[in-house]
């Protein structure tokens, strides 16, 4: 019988919990756990957010051109004075924090027959840089890095 009553006492002082000083452990090596990763974390989302942005601005660069070449007419693809957007026809797009478009001339023209005025432009972040070159005589766009 003091056998049942010893394993009781001690299922008892197992069923109350942690410690003050386990919970404490606990919370030191979560925070320093915390304290690695999240900074990670942040690069690698904005690195996602840089290369999403570059996609979506040479698509743009590609529908310029297309809509230049199926209305046989000039269309326009500039970047704001600011840096900060981007666009064609009117319709401007805002770039995220921190990612700034380049154009030495601010625009480049794509002409009904393919060509364009050429040029080259690029997004640039603190840590990130995208390129392209526009060819004058058929208009074709490269990214360049």
């Amino acid at each position: 019988m003091s056998e049942a009553g010893d394993s009781a006492a001690a299922r008892s002082r197992c069923d109350r919990g942690f410690t003050l000083f386990e919970v404490l452990v606990i919370i030191a090596i979560l925070s320093l756990i915390a304290g690695i990763a999240f900074p990670e974390v942040e690069k690698v989302m904005r690195r996602q957010t840089f290369i999403a942005a570059a996609t979506r601005f040479e698509v743009a660069l590609h529908a310029a051109r297309a809509r230049a070449l199926q209305r046989g007419t000039a269309v326009r693809f500039t970047v704001s004075a600011d840096h900060r957007s981007y666009g064609y026809s009117g319709a401007f797009e805002p770039l995220p924090e921190a990612v700034l478009a380049e154009s030495p001339d601010g625009s480049i023209a794509f002409f009904g027959d393919g060509t364009s005025d050429g040029g080259r432009i690029s997004l640039v972040d603190t840590r990130w840089e995208r390129r392209w070159v526009v060819r004058r005589t058929t208009g074709a766009i490269e990214r360049v890095r």
